[in-house]
């Protein structure tokens, strides 16, 4: 028997028209340059949507100790710094960012956002450079704790909770911004009385024409009527502070305890001032605010 064997060959050839393959490879590029511009603009929109969704409107009111109340309705938050306005009808507008009027070129200044944690300066039309430093954000709830700092006007607090007065009057500052970090950045504690370095230029701040705000309609507590000694922590302490260096019977003259310096411990400095006062009254100088040192020291 004879077996038969076949086989196949193949053989690649070229294109017998090598026009027609060359206009069906030009073809394929520019159809490839068209795909890539497509994707090229999807991704600059997705960007673009990303970035505006990281901006963020506030609302609330923060505390003066000296100033009364700031409005923050007109600050922006976004995830590496803070802009627009604050505004205190006492102070008038108070700038978060050079970039606000342009003015970046005389002095570049910010506040910044790394996860919450607050940090550089904003400047205020009628009191100078603010201390953001001792503030943050929540980065899960958005809302503001800690206080800011002026030279010219004292402490600014922005949660009720810092002083433990919101069961007399409750205000906070919050926003809608939100942190994308799973594990935020630990809060940091100002230490009253510590150094304070400020930028060393002034800016020329062009502001927004003054707006009509409406603010809480309860004031800050006074002096409440308690009994305030030597050892005690607390804002009525500070308050008490605050008073007695209005009056005349000064704490410190710098440092913790001096004006716009005020803190909330009853210590050595204050129990002096204290029997200071009461000493030139004719009162028992036991160092001791009870009933008639209070009402004194309020009738000054």
């Amino acid at each position: 028997m004879v077996r038969m064997r076949s086989s196949v060959r193949f053989r690649l050839t070229a294109p017998k028209n090598k026009t027609h393959s060359g206009f069906l490879f030009l073809c394929c590029i520019i159809s490839g340059m068209k795909l890539i511009r497509y994707s090229a603009f999807v991704l600059l929109l997705v960007v673009g949507i990303a970035t505006t969704a990281l901006a963020a409107t506030t609302s609330g009111h923060a505390w003066g100790e000296n100033i009364g109340w700031v409005d923050f309705s007109k600050v922006v938050v976004e995830d590496t710094a803070l802009s627009g306005y604050a505004y205190g009808q006492n102070i008038g507008w108070i700038s978060l960012n050079c970039s606000n009027t342009a003015s970046c070129g005389t002095v570049q200044y910010a506040v910044t956002n790394t996860d919450g944690v607050l940090s550089g300066y904003a400047w205020g039309e009628n009191i100078g450079w603010v201390d953001f430093g001792g503030a943050t954000i929540s980065p899960a709830t958005g809302v503001f704790d800690g206080t800011l700092y002026s030279q010219n006007t004292g402490f600014i607090v922005t949660n009720c909770s810092v002083t433990a007065s919101c069961g007399t009057v409750d205000y906070t500052v919050t926003t809608l911004w939100r942190s994308s970090v799973s594990t935020p950045m630990p809060p940091k504690t100002r230490v009253v009385g510590g150094s304070y370095r400020a930028p060393t230029v002034n800016p020329v701040v062009e502001v927004p024409s003054t707006p009509v705000v409406e603010t809480p309609s309860t004031t800050f507590p006074s002096l409440p009527a308690i009994t305030l000694r030597f050892g005690m922590n607390s804002v009525d302490v500070q308050i008490l502070q605050k008073l007695l260096n209005q009056k005349g019977y000064g704490i410190a003259t710098i440092g913790a305890g001096a004006p716009g310096k005020e803190t909330t411990y009853f210590g050595t400095l204050t129990k002096s001032a204290v029997m200071k006062l009461q000493k030139a009254h004719a009162l028992v100088a036991d160092g001791i605010v009870g009933p008639l040192t209070r009402a004194l020291l309020l009738n000054l």
